[in-house]
């Protein structure tokens, strides 16, 4: 038997959840059938759609709705739920975005067959905001593909006209929990010391303004670069070319742009909080998210001890096998074949 999927995210710009769905999608071995709306809906038409539309689709298959929403009428459901940041967080979304998923993903977690989620850290938020059994949620992580291991040149990156040839890279999307603002203050520091050889390029676009509203940054320091959206194309040599990767985000389910620099071998900088200890472990420094001189000292030991880097750098690369999008494939095959 098939199962249907909930599309609907991949009518949007390339990021981490979309990059999910992408990449299990084409290592599935489950037979399945897209069911997206006709054209890209947003915000309240694409819940409307989802209520009505998709859940009236194929009745009695499986459904799986791969990112933190789907028809709350729907038993015949796997859902899989990144993080709780509307619940956790309702101050960095907007005021309907949180009040419309925090209603809905405790109903959803509670209604659908079962529950995937990709960390520990969100398995436990999970449970503890949903008020549902660690039984019905399995932990899927998430994958790199394996073309983040090759190597990189930087001929690609001249489409980026980045202004550095030295630089420590932060890639995500700008919004706030990315706490870009303590890395501006800690890049402020940085500049002081290392007076322009080495600068900082912010990877990402801005967030959707229906879930985050007009975010801007308060300061920005001289040597800051912003590329806003980088293709999927250049982001291998993008990574590989960074002397270091900071990713010291607020709160994250598992961290994927972590994830994907260690497989080039970058040594990296993360956050001491939420998920990204389970992804970085000790192949690399955690630090407090909170703290800009932290961060700073962090980066600065990376830049100024290159053997210690390379020594971070190689084992991040060793770490990170353990995420393989192939058997994260394969676990998904086996809830689908079991929840049919």
């Amino acid at each position: 038997m098939g199962i249907i999927i909930n599309s609907r995210i991949m009518s949007t710009t390339l990021t981490g959840v979309q990059r999910y769905l992408e990449e299990l999608r084409k290592r599935l071995k489950t037979p399945y059938t897209n069911v997206a709306p006709s054209q890209p809906l947003r915000g309240f038409r694409g819940h409307l759609w989802e209520q009505s539309v998709l859940a009236c689709s194929a009745p009695g298959t499986l459904l799986w709705s791969p990112s933190n929403s789907g028809p709350v009428f729907r038993e015949s459901q796997i859902l899989t739920i990144h993080d709780m940041v509307p619940i956790d967080h309702p101050e960095w979304v907007g005021t309907k975005y949180a009040a419309w998923y925090g209603q809905i993903m405790p109903q959803l977690a509670r209604k659908v067959r079962h529950v995937v989620t990709v960390s520990e850290f969100s398995k436990q938020r999970i449970i503890e905001t949903c008020g549902i059994s660690g039984d019905k949620i399995s932990v899927v992580l998430n994958g790199v593909d394996e073309r983040f291991f090759r190597d990189a040149d930087k001929y690609g990156l001249a489409s980026l006209n980045l202004p550095f040839d030295r630089y420590v890279l932060a890639l995500g999307s700008i919004e706030p929990r990315k706490n870009l603002e303590n890395l501006m203050v800690a890049w402020q520091s940085i500049e002081q010391r290392y007076a322009g050889r080495v600068g900082l390029v912010v990877a990402g676009g801005q967030g959707a303004s229906q879930v985050f509203g007009s975010f801007k940054l308060q300061r920005v320091p001289k040597y800051v670069h912003f590329t806003g959206h980088v293709t999927d194309a250049l982001l291998p040599e993008l990574y590989r070319n960074a002397l270091a990767f900071c990713y010291t985000s607020q709160y994250e389910g598992f961290g994927l742009p972590l994830a994907e620099a260690m497989a080039a071998g970058v040594p990296c900088v993360g956050s001491s909080s939420t998920s990204i200890p389970e992804v970085l472990g000790d192949a690399g420094l955690l630090v407090d998210p909170n703290k800009p001189d932290a961060i700073a000292a962090a980066i600065c030991h990376l830049l100024d001890n290159r053997v210690d880097a390379g020594r971070l750098g190689e084992a991040g690369r060793v770490r990170v096998r353990r995420f393989d999008w192939n058997q994260a494939a394969r676990q998904m095959d086996d809830l689908f074949e079991k929840w049919q």
